[in-house]
């Protein structure tokens, strides 16, 4: 499957995909294969659902387009992006 980082909470170790097709899905750092970046494009894997009730997780998790990562300095409005892999 094909998604987007929606976001990553890198303090907590875990984040969520989104397809085209609205889907979100919870990820754990532990099964993506570089560094997770919001806005970064990637194919991943589901696992079946351990107990009644859960969703899938996405598992090997591999980037296919990177984003640059944004930062905004602090008290100035700049914005720097940082490029490549």
């Amino acid at each position: 499957m094909i998604a987007t980082v929606e976001c990553f909470m890198a303090n907590r170790g875990f984040g969520f995909l989104r397809t085209n097709e609205g889907q979100d899905f919870f990820f754990h750092v532990s099964h993506f294969k570089g560094k997770p970046r919001p806005g970064a494009v990637v194919s991943f894997e589901l696992t079946d659902p351990v107990r009644r009730g859960l969703r899938p997780q996405a598992i090997n998790i591999e980037i296919l387009e990177d984003s640059p990562a944004l930062e905004v300095l602090a008290g100035n409005s700049t914005t720097i992006t940082e490029g490549g892999k």
